[in-house]
């Protein structure tokens, strides 16, 4: 029956837990806020992801929606889009050519508005099916049942698809040319539900079942065991937004949605089975051991200390030996007890394979666990026959818990994640930034040269470490530049690069992490591509600044500071602390004043080094959002002889813009191969040659 009904629910809810499909890359470009088109695994559970026969488009938890582009073969004359009734604001971009304005047309199953998703600016559409948008030269329209809405004077090139805000639904979305040939199509009907989740539904409803008769039948009564069955059958139901929360909540920065999922599943299935073996009466002591017992116990014990320290050296493999006698400890307990030695060794199996599975740092908190369970169910007997034993097993274990629960976290990346001075809402893009390791470093010129030019590049998802160039570090800009400064070496001198960009990088990080970039990178040239994650990134009510304030309060005091080195208390923390403000009107990242804040601090960290100050290029319909920051920069740069100030944006032609940018204010791979070859005269110069 359990089989059943574990059958029925997986079929009915199983897609809950299921890892979701995802789109094929040759059909689609994905630009995740991450800034990296290889991403397949959705940070946080977020993302783009096949759901159910449609495309899902979710904000991720620190970031904005991705953005979706459909590989088009040929011009798009008219786009069907069919956005389900479920769905959430789906932004449709319109790309009209390099000079023209995009549209970002906002869609719902029966409403559009081209100003976002304020209340007063949605139009109902008058008619059913498909959204259509027709193109021609002449310009490109809504299909609406009340008549066509110009959108824009000239028409399309390209569509994107994005949301803002609220999970957004696409069912199906189909292209034609001027001669109505279809260019795409997708109806994302490819992801149907595996059979293996009908197979694991069976599966754990067995287990659930079984644990159930179990607990039912070892007497005592019947009401507890029904509360406890009723656990997994809560868990399977829960929508995906609620384990979305949690995993966010926990800042559980690479499990996504559905591992949580899950997890909770597994664990809502063991108090039900903790229960059958409190009744079940298999512990009941037999007198009597059987020869080779206590040998089978110590080849038991060193077999799983064995392969649980596999991964171990030094003196983590001495404590890893060290742990082994625990492992054999409760054959103790089982000759002063009178339990069968080899009874004990059976129950205790589960908890030895999983520390034998997962190695030390996981497995040592699940066999701890497990024997507080099996302690728990012998302990009438333990207190008729041995209490002094038996407490002292309980308490040894009790007090294991704890730093073998720290030891778990700490092996695993939420050693990482669950820091405290890290909780201040960055995203996992800016984990590593303390470090300031070079995302790519190359070098040219006489290895025995009598000077060494050391130039150093630190700035965002630009600059290097992310977008669409993640796995080919040689086309941003500061390798190009590299390739076309070693073209014009002065003799006997050598040029080292080292690119220290990567996706969120803003002048909060490089400001607080100077110290160490000057440290691995020796730069006699520091070069800065900085202002878009500063002042045109919004991370809620709060700035970085401010946050990282807040972290502050959190550590005040020696028993905050003593806490808060914890994991396990950090993380537990996060259960109880208010989550981070959200505004529909968020402040920036780093405010202008912050960053000028940050850039002096560079300058005076630099003294007797060269630092160049660069403007940062945007799409020409993105405004003139960077203008007083470009008026900031160029202040620095007066108040200190070091510092220099280039408007890079004003030194290549308008003509090229369109071909420098991959989207709003990311380089193309022609666009930095442009940026590099203009920027290098200009640290050529500052480098002296």
């Amino acid at each position: 029956m359990g089989a059943i009904l574990g059958l029925a629910l997986s079929v009915l809810a199983g897609g809950r837990l299921q890892t979701p499909g995802t789109l094929q890359p040759q059909h689609w470009r994905t630009i995740s806020p991450a800034l990296d088109e290889t991403v397949t695994n959705p940070l946080l559970g977020r993302g783009s992801q096949l759901v159910d026969g449609a495309l899902v488009i979710r904000e991720h938890a620190f970031h904005a929606s991705d953005v979706l582009v459909p590989q088009l073969q040929g011009i798009p004359a008219r786009v069907e889009l069919e956005v389900e009734a479920a769905s959430g604001p789906v932004t449709l971009v319109l790309s009209t050519g390099p000079q023209a304005p995009r549209v970002m047309l906002t869609l719902t199953a029966d409403r559009f508005s081209l100003d976002g998703v304020r209340a007063e600016s949605w139009q109902e559409r008058g008619t059913l099916g498909p959204w259509v948008v027709r193109s021609d030269p002449a310009g490109t329209v809504l299909v609406t049942g009340s008549g066509d809405a110009l959108l824009v004077a000239h028409g399309l090139t390209g569509v994107e698809l994005t949301t803002n805000g609220e999970e957004a639904r696409v069912g199906s979305i189909v292209v034609y040319d001027a001669d109505e040939q279809v260019i795409f199509v997708d109806d994302f009907e490819g992801d149907g539900a595996s059979p293996w989740v009908a197979v694991a539904g069976a599966l754990l409803g067995a287990l659930w079942g079984l644990a159930f008769a179990g607990a039912v039948l070892g007497g005592g009564g019947i009401v507890l065991p029904l509360v406890l069955a009723a656990l997994p059958l809560v868990v399977l139901p829960l929508p995906e937004s609620w384990w979305l929360q949690g995993v966010e909540r926990l800042y559980l920065s690479r499990t996504p949605y559905w591992h949580l999922a899950r997890a909770g599943l597994v664990l809502s299935l063991l108090p039900l089975g903790g229960l059958a073996l409190l009744r079940s009466g298999v512990l009941k002591p037999r007198r009597g051991e059987l020869a080779g017992a206590w040998m089978l116990w110590a080849g038991t014990g060193v077999v799983v200390t064995g392969l649980a320290c596999r991964d171990l050296d030094g003196a983590a493999l001495v404590m890893g030996i060290v742990g082994g006698i625990f492992v054999v400890a409760p054959a103790m307990l089982a000759h002063v007890s009178q339990l069968h030695p080899v009874r004990m060794l059976a129950v205790d199996l589960p908890g030895l394979l999983a520390l034998a599975a997962l190695g030390w740092p996981g497995g040592l908190v699940v066999l701890l666990g497990w024997r507080l369970l099996v302690l728990t169910a012998s302990a009438r007997h333990l207190l008729d026959h041995s209490p002094k034993a038996g407490s002292n097993a309980v308490l040894v274990v009790v007090v294991m818990l704890f730093p073998a629960a720290e030891m778990a976290v700490r092996g695993t990346y939420l050693g990482e994640a669950w820091r405290m001075d890290r909780l201040t809402g960055e995203g996992a893009s800016d984990a590593d930034w303390r470090e300031a390791e070079a995302f790519w470093s190359a070098s040219c010129g006489p290895t025995d040269a009598t000077r060494t030019v050391s130039v150093a590049w630190a700035g965002g998802s630009s600059t290097g470490g992310a977008y669409q160039f993640h796995n080919d570090p040689t086309a941003f800009f500061p390798a190009q530049a590299h390739q076309v400064l070693c073209t014009s070496l002065p003799p006997d001198t050598r040029l080292v690069s080292h690119n220290h960009g990567d996706g969120g990088r803003d002048t909060f990080t490089i400001s607080r992490s100077i110290s160490r970039l000057l440290e691995r990178s020796d730069p006699d040239v520091l070069v800065l591509y900085v202002g878009v994650n500063d002042v045109m990134t919004s991370g809620g009510a709060l700035s970085r600044k401010d946050r990282a304030a807040r972290v502050a309060t959190w550590t005040a005091g020696p028993v905050r500071q003593v806490a808060s080195q914890s994991r396990v208390l950090t993380g537990l923390s996060l259960l109880v602390r208010q989550p981070r403000e959200k505004s529909d009107n968020g402040v920036p990242e780093v405010s202008l004043d912050e960053a000028e804040e940050n850039l002096r601090a560079v300058a005076s960290a630099t003294e007797g080094r060269q630092v160049l100050l660069l403007t940062e290029l945007l799409r020409s319909d993105f405004g003139s959002g960077l203008a007083a920051y470009a008026g900031m920069e160029r202040r620095v740069a007066q108040d200190h002889d070091h510092v220099h100030w280039f408007d890079l944006a004003g030194a290549i032609e308008p003509p090229e813009d369109g071909g420098l940018m991959a989207d709003r204010n990311h380089l193309s791979r022609s666009g930095a191969q442009v940026v590099g070859e203009r920027l290098a005269p200009e640290v050529a110069r500052l480098a002296g040659w």
